[in-house]
């Protein structure tokens, strides 16, 4: 975590604000059992490998925070500011799966992913790339689903950034091969 603290004390912030709810909460991976900072800390160092605001890396680091339901808006607003909380509230109404099980991929709004901004689109798609990349590691057996649902989805990420977008495609090719040598 060191290393994207480091970069900005208003990240440094956002990093340990999520890591002491996440902990306060005794939040934990349902595939690793690791403590749930993990998947934030992935997210934020994924999307520092791209085009990004100091406001969505700071969301990288919070949004699950409400989904999770450790704070709310006012509380994140207090802290952080209108609008961060805006992005946060607006990926919370996205219901971006921190699970590949069916039911809860099928929770996510691909209706509102397709009318978001070009920076949510990023997020959620690299949310989806790093739960899929524990999937393959922890759950292989759910790759082949998980895999089948996300290239179906893919099309409503048309304003992700294009190289992200060009990685999706590549990775769901992978996790497909790779699902199907786990049946």
């Amino acid at each position: 975590m060191q290393t994207i603290m480091i970069e900005d004390p208003f990240i440094s912030r956002a990093a340990l604000f999520s890591a002491r709810n996440f902990a306060l909460a005794g939040c934990f991976s349902p595939y690793s059992g690791h403590a749930f900072i993990n998947h934030p800390k992935a997210v934020a160092t994924k999307l520092a490998q791209f085009s990004h605001s100091k406001n969505l890396l700071a969301c990288a680091w919070l949004h699950a925070q409400m989904a999770f339901q450790l704070t709310d808006a006012l509380e994140l607003e207090e802290k952080f500011g209108r609008d961060i909380t805006r992005l946060i509230t607006q990926l919370t109404q996205l219901r971006v799966p921190f699970s590949a099980d069916n039911e809860v991929l099928m929770r996510l709004n691909l209706a509102g992913v397709r009318r978001a901004s070009a920076e949510i689109q990023t997020l959620v798609l690299i949310e989806l790339l790093v739960l899929g990349e524990t999937v393959s590691v922890f759950r292989p057996s759910q790759l082949k689903h998980f895999s089948d649902w996300l290239t179906r989805s893919l099309d409503e990420f048309s304003m992700a950034d294009p190289e992200l977008f060009r990685q999706a495609q590549m990775l769901t090719r992978e996790f497909s091969t790779k699902g199907l040598r786990v049946h």
